[in-house]
């Protein structure tokens, strides 16, 4: 029995492990490589068309290469980070952060993507309220999940961030307006092998990762993450830090 139990885990990591490398590769093959496509055909229009565009086409062809850019660049970032989590070189460095200071740094690095889409976002975290965390997770975690909620709220919509003291730990919820999931889609939110990119109101394009990013770090720092959708209506994600008693 034993044994069986051993073979077992070992076939359990190695399945792990491929479903890992596929997602890896999927993502350099796909949600990468699109938004390059994108770079490098309207800097070729640019430059061979410059002289017969308007200033509305060229402002138009800046700004989707822009587009294309930030996304390049929030998917690198993203997976940079996975990569270091998934080879244990992960620092981790926890201490006491103000964290509606930490949300306010990132609504407003985050403002312009709102307002391109007329969203208003606000934060209704607690003055007071501290927590024991790593302050590089905790951006890249409250920064993924409003960026996400950014992507799937139509134009005109609303995003809230708030938070309340449980016992031990703070709850934060990023909440939002927009499409709204299925049960099915959120049982598998956070499985690396059943992510697949979903495009957002604007056709903005993601790969999941980033959600599975967020659940590393937030069980690193002794959390949890889930999340509640109504179609149509929007939805909210909750996860937990623990809290410090000034």
């Amino acid at each position: 029995k034993r044994r069986a139990d051993e073979i077992q885990k070992i076939a359990d990591e190695l399945s792990l492990l491929n479903s890992t490398k596929d997602k890896f590769f999927s993502i350099i093959a796909h949600d990468l490589r699109n938004p390059f496509i994108t770079i490098l055909g309207f800097t070729d229009l640019l430059l061979t068309d410059y002289k017969e565009l308007n200033e509305s086409e060229v402002m138009f062809y800046l700004e989707e290469m822009k587009k294309s850019a930030e996304i390049s660049h929030n998917l690198l970032q993203n997976l940079l980070q996975w990569s270091r989590s998934q080879t244990g070189r992960i620092e981790f460095h926890p201490a006491k952060i103000n964290l509606k200071n930490l949300v306010n740094v990132n609504l407003e690095l985050l403002q312009p993507s709102a307002t391109n889409k007329e969203i208003e976002i606000k934060s209704e975290v607690e003055e007071s309220l501290y927590v024991f965390a790593d302050e590089d997770m905790l951006n890249t975690i409250i920064r993924n999940l409003i960026t996400n909620a950014i992507k799937f709220t139509p134009i005109g919509g609303k995003i809230t961030v708030a938070s309340k003291e449980i016992g031990k730990y703070a709850e934060i919820s990023v909440t939002d307006t927009g499409v709204g999931m299925s049960e099915s889609t959120i049982s598998n939110l956070f499985k690396l092998d059943s992510t697949h990119s979903t495009l957002g109101t604007n056709q903005e394009a993601g790969t999941g990762l980033g959600l599975i990013l967020c659940k590393e770090y937030i069980e690193i720092m002794g959390g949890k993450i889930w999340a509640t959708s109504t179609k149509a209506e929007g939805t909210v994600f909750y996860f937990t830090v623990k809290s410090v008693k000034e």
